[in-house]
């Protein structure tokens, strides 16, 4: 049975798990639309790319097959798995079966909350393949593909987004960021430079309405240039500063199951904000606050025995040996 689903045994690094815990936190308050504009303006350059940024920090160079084979069974696989499940869910709510196959499809192209997956998945084969056929040069061509990405798809619109491609293609240059700078991160003294830097530059820069609008998965970066400045920054800076801090266990189990609660958060949040709002009225504040903490809670504790009890929900399944 162990030998079954048993996927990844290599060791986890906490304090990876941990920024991955507290960028999860942000997607949440991004997705509740509670967020103070000054909040917004700190965490939108960084929530996301820095997801792609982790990804390829943890790179491992290997032969093409065990690579595909490796996506297949951590990403792929629960990538099906999840579309499914969220067609299931849609017919608990709707009892109609048109619902369900629109949503299943949808989910299946890459759309609708289950988008980030098959976009990790993209910038993880196309990484693979230009690494292995390019070699040195892979990360230099990749970051230009980014950069290109970032301009041609924020000027103009292309319908056509399966997977959503146009947004793999820029985090495909984060993905080369991550993996450059794995050995070259900050010391403590350049991380706290860093961050009194970026925090200044957010100010200024949400201050002059250079942030606004922004959604990656829609392909909108408000000022592009802008917004690549302040990732690029953001990235690094952050993983830097999560090395120095304590850790906290709650935030990293949190940052260990992310890829679960990456399609499944949106369902829970939504009901979360019905019912608080059925209350008297809450300040907006604590309104985010009851939001966020009570959300969190509930995908924690499904998150737990989901991995526990489906592991292949989890990633944690070799579908193939």
């Amino acid at each position: 049975m162990a030998q079954e689903i048993v996927f990844n045994t290599q060791k986890r690094i906490e304090w990876i798990d941990q920024l991955r815990g507290l960028l999860f936190l942000f997607v949440i308050i991004c997705h509740s639309r509670l967020a103070p504009p000054f909040l917004k303006h700190l965490y939108e350059p960084i929530f996301l790319t820095c997801f792609f940024f982790l990804s390829g920090y943890l790179y491992k160079d290997k032969d093409i097959a065990t690579k595909m084979k490796s996506i297949f069974n951590g990403l792929v696989a629960p990538f099906l798995l999840y579309s499914l499940l969220l067609g299931g869910i849609s017919l608990l709510q709707t009892f109609d079966p048109c619902v369900v196959m629109d949503t299943t499809v949808v989910n299946l192209l890459g759309g609708d909350t289950i988008w980030f997956i098959p976009c990790l998945i993209l910038v993880e084969v196309l990484y693979v393949l230009i690494s292995k056929f390019l070699k040195s040069k892979s990360n230099a061509v990749c970051i230009i593909l980014a950069v290109i990405a970032l301009f041609v798809t924020s000027h103009i619109h292309i319908d056509f987004n399966v997977w959503c491609w146009q947004t793999a293609l820029f985090a495909l240059g984060f993905y080369a960021y991550g993996h450059i700078l794995k050995e070259r991160l900050l010391n403590r003294r350049n991380t706290a430079i860093g961050v009194c830097t970026y925090i200044a530059l957010c100010i200024i820069a949400g201050n002059l309405g250079w942030l606004d609008g922004i959604d990656m998965h829609k392909h909108r970066y408000g000022v592009p240039i802008v917004f690549l400045f302040l990732s690029t920054i953001g990235c690094v800076v952050c993983v830097s500063l999560i090395r120095f801090l304590p850790s906290a266990k709650l935030l990293v189990e949190f940052g260990r199951y992310t890829l679960f609660m990456f399609p499944f958060h949106s369902v829970i949040l939504r009901h979360v904000l019905k019912v608080l709002y059925k209350l008297s009225k809450i300040p907006d504040m604590l309104l985010l606050l009851l939001a966020v903490t009570i959300t969190s809670a509930i995908c924690l504790f499904a998150a737990r025995y989901i991995y526990r009890y489906v592991p292949a929900l989890g990633g944690k399944k070799k579908w193939i040996k």
